[in-house]
């Protein structure tokens, strides 16, 4: 049972609560944070929530009274297949850890009619159907769509979305193409985890020193990762070139 229910013992930092907290105002969240800090897993827990409708009772961010369609985004399809899908399904290698991720087994569909193969990708999934609740009655189906940048902005076209997180920092134009997903709905949120790599770019430039309103950066160091000690942290940075 608590293999398949890996969510319910999330805990999260300081920093992972204020970002989603944020939620409840900002349409528009980034978590900038430093390798390693929980980045992925805090933005995969709440896109568990989302997904699932069950928010646990410390709950303060933006909450779906329905079931939501949600894109879940990385730099490649083999990184998203094993990070993101991994996070939140399970080891993609082993069939029998179906279920072991951040969803709980009991809201994913054994139905092969209800997920989607990722055609080209060994073990990846195009999109699976997760059980929605409402005031902990199940209301529908959402439904959890991954994508990749490297297919090009076209596949982020066309439709109204109401979850989209991506993990890494995405090309302007997707990036672009995302906040126009979400115009016409009502209660859409955009979250982004990732480092910042490729220094100031439009995106890190536009949270850090021209937020706006409905928008929200959350910082975190190694400092605010408490799995990290002083001594692991201390043996990283001597490994690490300059």
């Amino acid at each position: 049972r608590e293999k398949t229910r890996q969510i319910n013992f999330y805990q999260p930092y300081p920093f992972q609560l204020k970002y989603h907290n944020d939620g409840s105002t900002c349409g528009q969240r980034l978590l900038m944070a430093a390798n390693q800090v929980g980045k992925t897993m805090c933005g995969s827990a709440e896109d568990t929530y989302h997904l699932t409708g069950l928010y646990p009772a410390w709950w303060k961010g933006r909450v779906f009274r329905h079931p939501v369609l949600a894109w879940v985004c990385g730099q490649t399809n083999d990184k998203v297949r094993d990070t993101m899908q991994k996070k939140l399904l399970g080891d993609p290698i082993d069939a029998d850890q179906w279920g072991t991720g951040w969803i709980p087994k009991d809201c994913l569909s054994e139905e092969e009619n209800r997920r989607v193969r990722k055609s080209g990708v060994p073990n990846a999934w195009q999109a699976v159907s997760v059980k929605h609740h409402t005031d902990g009655i199940f209301d529908g189906w959402s439904t959890c769509v991954f994508k990749a940048y490297e297919a090009g902005y076209r596949v982020f076209t066309s439709e109204q979305v109401h979850v989209i997180h991506l993990d890494e920092e995405p090309p302007p134009e997707i990036m672009t193409q995302c906040i126009v997903r979400q115009v016409g709905v009502e209660d859409g949120i955009l979250s982004m985890t990732f480092t910042p790599e490729d220094g100031v770019t439009m995106t890190v430039d536009q949270f850090t020193n021209h937020l706006k309103p409905g928008q929200s950066l959350t910082n975190a160091t190694w400092d605010d990762a408490l799995h990290l000690t002083k001594e692991k942290r201390e043996q990283i940075l001597a490994a690490l070139p300059e």
